[in-house]
């Protein structure tokens, strides 16, 4: 699984942004197939879910709450069945900074927009 978190620039496109990832992701095929989900509060979000596993499964949603876009990757295995709708059911955005720890690194992040005011 794989989880991506960008700011995106000012004059920005959701539609199209979702359409390039799910290309370089997966290919034109997969963009292709894709379909628009309604999924608070991810308004415009796009899925795309293999239906022959082995694939990959992928989420692609701009954040009503940040403004944040987020990719939510999934790889399915061959005979699992696709963990997709649970995470991405799971998946939550806030405007204020999180105290984050994995194994001996920890660190708090800012507040949305403000990976703009630390570089």
């Amino acid at each position: 699984m794989a989880i991506r978190w960008a700011t995106p620039p000012r004059k920005f496109d959701p539609t199209k942004w979702a359409r390039n990832v799910l290309i370089e992701e997966l290919g034109q095929l997969a963009a292709d197939e894709a379909r628009p989900i309604d999924s608070p509060p991810w308004p415009g979000a796009i899925l795309y879910t293999e239906p022959q596993p082995p694939g990959r499964d992928v989420f692609l949603a701009r954040s009503a709450i940040s403004d944040r876009t987020v990719e939510l990757v999934h790889n399915v295995a061959a005979g699992e069945i696709s963990q997709m709708d649970s995470l991405r059911l799971s998946l939550a955005d806030s405007n204020e900074g999180l105290d984050w720890s994995v194994f001996d690194l920890s660190f708090r992040t800012p507040r949305a927009g403000g990976w703009n005011r630390i570089r």
